[in-house]
């Protein structure tokens, strides 16, 4: 049976915000009402600071600002980008929408309304300030609140991170030369020097030092203390720095307000149409694309929501702290909260429009098999001849044709080693081939052998394209190619371009691997529910088919990932993990397998898979190569290293092929 979650009501999606955001809209009306009696009571303290300047930018208002954007930048992990081509349609419909749609609907929006149709209630001047306002907060896409909606929404959040470090990226190209044309089109005369230093101020400053400050932190310091004490420690600065920016904001806008009340209402309608309206086109064109709701909703309401914190740095610097677009950016604060819980609330209530493939349902996606068949049919075997290499080429042995039909070694001789000596390499290495190959003969497997020139990656790469080889064998115990294969930077092209499985085969102190022992033994299978640990499931199903080992399920809830802004629904995600994994457990059941276990636990995803290969007495690992979460980082660059060197067991690698 399928579990299915009713969808949220708009109070019980409140309910799960935490409590600043939950009550935005309160304490930004609080702001105004403080804001306006401290200018009131204490003009001669508004004046001074409004004179505490350097080059046009207010001190005191800079400094506040620093406080909201730093901790936002400073979250962001921007090696996320590696996962840039995962999910493109999700990302491409994020980018088009945020900033080839909406500034200019945006736009559009603002000058129908508050120029023409309002026209009669504002004057031509504070309408053109408020119209540069909004403009402002149309060309600049949220980068932090977003993170909150895609979880109310249950998005993808390893996707989120990604659509929200590629568009603080693109922030710094694309942000100034948008406002400066929309604003030109509207007759609103900005300096462009002014325009790039406020960007440079408010977005390359806090971002370059988020970066830095980021990476040195959990340098020195660690990813935990990183995430449980810096972060927490910043997050009273940010809500302190904007609501104090707000009180100070509104102190200078007092007699704006109280002479035209009204306005704060009549800006607000076009920014409202504006929100719903963008969400909208992103929403509805996802599901046009078929793109899964998980991908689909934060897509969208990443462009309906806005970066306000830099649309109101920017108002201030380049107009005041008095001006109608510094008001107009503030009325953007003031509607966040509740039209966003509306819309969060509508596609929780529409999730259903969309594909489901998200959703992980083993008895739809596994296909048992009725009989013992191969597992592969054509399988390439690296060799370099060294007892170690004759231990692997055992282990196919043993197995037979219900391990492979076809193989062919391949022995490598890199294009330095051979040194123009080829045919006498050749020579010399082709008794201890024959003798190779003729253990597989003896299995009953059609076997044949080559000798290949030049870098080990690309040849292994050329012949699997060109052979069309289903399986990849290597050993870990060596000192020739298989050692430069995994223990240097060849891992990277090979592991993150693998396109068939492979066998890492870990032959431990000079003992010989014994493949029953690998397949039949203990197997530990780390899966995120990706399309990838679908594929590699399907890989595990036949294992246990064939063999029939106790397999452990295991899953890292990634704080990576999480933290901060979900460390308080861990205990939901283990719920709904768990009724996942035992779904899983059912079809290894049903497929043979002589037990298996369930395992959840919260971590760093990376340490926690070594730990748990090393602690956990396992014969075999079976993992996909690219995960919509942390599989996908296990196998990229450093990462993959630490898990080949430091994991002490054999290793299949399931890649997922479209």
């Amino acid at each position: 049976m399928v579990h299915e979650e009713r969808p949220m009501s708009t109070n019980s999606v409140s309910a799960k915000l935490p409590v600043f955001e939950r009550y935005l809209s309160i304490w930004v009306i609080f702001c105004i009402i403080g804001g306006i009696v401290f200018g009131k009571v204490f003009p001669q303290a508004v004046s001074f600071l409004s004179r505490i300047e350097v080059a046009q930018v207010n001190i005191p208002v800079a400094v506040l600002i620093w406080l909201m954007i730093y901790p936002m930048m400073v979250q962001i992990d921007f090696s996320s980008i590696v996962r840039v081509g995962k999910r493109p349609k999700g990302l491409m419909v994020t980018l088009v929408v945020n900033w080839l749609i909406k500034p200019f609907t945006m736009t559009i929006f603002a000058v129908i309304f508050l120029k023409y149709l309002f026209s009669a209630l504002i004057s031509p001047a504070l309408a053109t300030e408020y119209i540069a306002g909004a403009i402002l907060l149309g060309a600049a896409p949220c980068t932090a609140m977003v993170f909150v909606w895609s979880y109310l929404t249950k998005g993808n959040p390893a996707h989120t991170l990604v659509q929200v470090a590629v568009n603080d990226l693109v922030i710094l190209i694309a942000f100034v030369p948008i406002v400066k044309f929309l604003l030109g089109v509207n007759q609103i005369i900005v300096p462009y020097d002014t325009l790039i230093y406020s960007t440079i101020l408010f977005v390359v400053v806090p971002l370059a030092g988020g970066y830095i400050s980021r990476q040195q932190l959990i340098k020195h310091k660690g990813a935990a203390w990183f995430e449980n004490v810096f972060l927490r420690i910043l997050k009273p600065i940010t809500v302190l720095g904007l609501l104090l920016t707000l009180i100070l904001l509104f102190a200078f806008q007092g007699n704006i307000i109280i002479k035209n009340p009204l306005h704060i209402l009549l800006i607000a309608v076009p920014l409202t149409l504006q929100t719903y309206f963008i969400f909208a086109v992103g929403y509805f064109w996802a599901r046009k694309w078929r793109i899964e709701h998980s991908i689909a909703s934060p897509a969208a309401l990443i462009g309906a929501s806005n970066f306000f914190e830099l649309s109101v740095a920017v108002a201030i610097s380049l107009f005041g702290l008095k001006s109608g677009a510094a008001l107009a950016t503030v009325v953007g604060v003031l509607t966040e909260v509740p039209i966003m819980l509306s819309l969060v609330n509508f596609s929780n209530r529409t999730s259903h429009w969309f594909a489901k493939e998200e959703k992980i349902h083993p008895e739809e996606v596994i296909i048992m098999p009725k009989k013992r068949k191969l597992l592969w049919e054509k399988a390439l075997i690296a060799t370099d001849l060294s007892e170690a290499s004759n231990e692997v080429v055992e282990c196919v042995a043993k197995e037979g044709r219900d391990f492979t039909k076809t193989a062919k070694l391949v022995h490598i001789i890199s294009v330095e080693t051979a040194g123009g000596i080829d045919e006498a390499l050749e020579k010399a290495d082709k008794p201890a081939m024959e003798k190779q190959v003729e253990m597989l003969k003896n299995a009953e497997i059609d076997a044949s052998y080559a000798f290949a020139y030049g870098l080990p990656s690309a040849e292994i790469n050329r012949l699997i394209n060109e052979e069309n080889y289903q399986f990849l064998v290597l050993g870990s115990h060596s000192k020739s190619i298989v050692k430069e294969m995994f223990l240097g930077s060849v891992a990277d092209s090979i592991i993150s371009n693998l396109a068939l499985p492979a066998l890492l085969i870990k032959c431990k102190g000079g003992k010989p691997a014994v493949c029953p022992l690998v397949f039949s033994g203990k197997i530990l299978f780390p899966t995120d529910f990706s399309d990838n640990a679908k594929a590699a499931f399907v890989t595990l199903t036949n294992l246990v088919s064939h063999y029939h080992p106790a397999v452990t399920l295991y899953h890292v809830q990634n704080k990576d990932i999480i933290s901060p802004h979900l460390d308080y629904k861990i205990e939901e995600f283990n719920r709904i993990d768990a009724e996942r994994l035992n779904k899983l457990k059912e079809t290894l059941l049903k497929a043979g397998a002589r037990g298996v276990k369930v395992k959840i636990e919260t971590g760093h995803a990376k340490q926690a898979i070594i730990d748990e290969i090393n602690g956990g007495n396992y014969n075999l690992v079976v993992m996909g190569t690219q995960g919509r979460g942390w599989i996908e980082e296990v196998f990229i660059g450093d990462v993959a290293h630490a898990v080949i060197r430091k994991s002490n067991t054999s290793i299949l690698l399931v890649p997922f092929r479209k």
